[in-house]
């Protein structure tokens, strides 16, 4: 009889096949965090005991620890989980049929405001290899919105400068081209030439070096970290660029179906979610641009 520990090394290699290392992360995180519930409480991991009530309770539980997004995400990935489980005929119905959705309340998140970009900028504006690899880090995520493990695990020949543009591999295996404007071509052309000089350079096609070798999205997520630290930025998060990204480019009056192409979404209820942390000031700034009470 198979349990959680038994069965999480092929449901982890079966989710390597087409998916982003993000998501193979998330998704078996919640597995380990339900096993580890289960043993706290005594409670058998064999997938056969794990019912419907004891994955309400394990919930009910975690709604008292964890934010209610984390328990959402948990969620979906405990539903992919068993219904592997029952593909692979693990188990013949998946505990979770039927079982209520958490219920997260919508927070809009937040945006980081032009002050902040600018003083994060600053910081990077320096002559030394980081200064100019974290310079050209920042001003991707600023100037494209994309993920941070799409960021970081960019190879070489991904970076196409005199196009002016960046071929990215997203969620699910699907690449996507993405412009870069002037200063973020500039950012990267310097970064690359720099870049030549380090010890691994001719041997790594990663785009992203430290000092001990090829970066992970961990270490960009340290390096810039430890950038916004420096510029005063409180509880820096890499995928508030995205947000930011998102509501600059629907300020600017960009449709939303170049949005979508550019930062990889299929689903408008994504752009919706992404866009609402900022709605109110762009509806501000599209009603006084319109000026429709001046025309009489």
């Amino acid at each position: 009889m198979s349990s959680l520990e038994s069965i999480l090394p092929s449901y982890g290699r079966d989710l390597l096949a087409g998916r982003s290392r993000a998501t193979h992360k998330t998704y078996t995180a919640a597995v380990r965090v339900l096993a580890r519930w289960l043993d706290e409480h005594g409670a058998s991991s064999n997938l056969a005991d794990i019912s419907r009530s004891v994955l309400r309770e394990f919930f009910a539980d975690r709604t008292l620890l964890v934010k209610a997004t984390t328990v959402s995400v948990e969620f979906r990935a405990l539903r992919r989980f068993w219904a592997w489980c029952v593909d692979e005929g693990e188990v013949v119905s998946s505990p979770t049929d039927r079982l209520p959705f958490p219920r997260v309340p919508f927070v809009p998140p937040s945006v980081y405001s032009d002050a902040e970009v600018r003083a994060m900028v600053r910081v990077c504006a320096g002559r030394r290899y980081l200064d100019v690899r974290d310079m050209a880090l920042l001003r991707l995520f600023l100037d494209t919105g994309m993920r941070r493990s799409e960021l970081a695990y960019l190879r070489l020949s991904d970076v196409l400068l005199d196009q002016g543009v960046v071929t990215v591999m997203g969620k699910g295996g699907r690449g996507r081209i993405v412009p870069i404007g002037q200063k973020t071509v500039a950012a990267l052309d310097r970064y690359l030439r720099a870049r030549a000089s380090q010890p691994l350079a001719g041997r790594s096609e990663c785009v992203w070096l430290g000092q001990m070798g090829e970066m992970t999205d961990n270490g960009v997520y340290q390096a810039l970290r430890e950038r916004a630290k420096a510029a005063g930025v409180p509880d820096w998060r890499p995928h508030r660029h995205r947000h930011t990204f998102a509501h600059q480019r629907l300020l600017a009056g960009g449709a939303e179906d170049d949005l979508m192409q550019i930062v990889g979404w299929n689903s408008v209820a994504t752009l919706r979610r992404y866009g609402a942390s900022a709605a109110s000031e762009r509806a501000r700034v599209a009603h006084t641009r319109m000026a429709l009470g001046d025309r009489f």
